[in-house]
């Protein structure tokens, strides 16, 4: 079995607009429809993944984190830090992650919970997609860009106990 994931929707696309030339073909020169069968399935079953992921991708991109919804018990367990506390480490660590080249513009205080919650437990980006509104590739990028920063600005502290 093939996870829909391993997919993109224009690759699906691609393979939904061959199935349907070969169902095409296939009618025309008169096959029965046990024949067509088994493409007829896969083109079902194609255009089923292309509609999943685009509902996916839609109650993705609908979502807007917000760091305020999270009460003071959920805030430290996601993140191990209360709400306010946030605010205020991501105001003193400075942390200015530059994400220009993919055009993601992204605040100090969510790039700081994107690491928080990517260190505070083991999770998938994808897991974490719906969380913070942005797909798993920004999440990934994001983190590693505010990881970069952290460690280049306050590296020397952290290795040094």
């Amino acid at each position: 079995m093939v996870s829909q994931s391993e997919f993109t929707t224009s690759a699906l696309r691609r393979r939904r607009s061959h199935l349907r030339r070969v169902i095409c073909a296939q009618t025309a020169l008169d096959h029965g429809i046990e024949e067509i069968r088994a493409v007829l399935v896969r083109y079902i079953r194609v255009g089923g993944y292309i509609r999943r992921s685009l509902q996916r991708s839609e109650r993705v991109s609908a979502v807007a984190f917000n760091l305020n919804v999270f009460s003071q018990q959920e805030a430290l367990i996601i993140f191990r830090f209360f709400v306010p506390d946030l605010g205020r480490l991501s105001s003193l660590l400075d942390l200015q992650v530059d994400v220009s080249r993919r055009r993601y513009n992204v605040s100090p205080i969510e790039c700081l919970a994107i690491v928080l919650r990517r260190l505070a437990s083991p999770c998938r980006w994808t897991d974490l997609e719906l969380l913070f509104g942005r797909s798993a590739s920004s999440l990934s990028e994001i983190f590693c860009r505010g990881v970069d920063e952290l460690i280049g600005r306050w590296g020397h502290l952290i290795t040094t106990w």
